[in-house]
C-alpha cells in the first residue's frame, strides 16, 4: 500500500487489511492463548520461589516473560 497524502486507504485497501485480520485470527487467539500459559507458568514460579502474590503479579508485569 503506497503513501497517501491524505493518510487514508482506499475502500479497496480497507477491505484487502480486513480479510488479512480475519485470515489471521486464529492464529493470533492461539499465540494469545500459549503466551497466557507462559505468564502464568512464570507467576506460578514465582509464587513457588516464595514471592507473595502481588510481588510475583508486579514481576510479571514489569518483566512480562523474559
Amino acid at each position: 500500500m503506497s503513501e497517501k497524502p491524505s493518510g487514508k486507504l482506499s475502500n479497496v485497501e480497507f477491505e484487502m487489511m480486513v480479510d488479512e485480520m480475519i485470515r489471521t485470527l486464529p492464529y493470533t487467539i492461539k499465540y494469545h492463548v500459549e503466551l497466557s500459559k507462559l505468564y502464568k507458568s512464570r507467576y506460578d514460579s514465582l509464587i513457588a520461589a516464595g514471592f507473595s502474590d502481588k510481588e510475583a503479579l508486579e514481576i510479571v508485569k514489569a518483566r512480562g516473560i523474559e
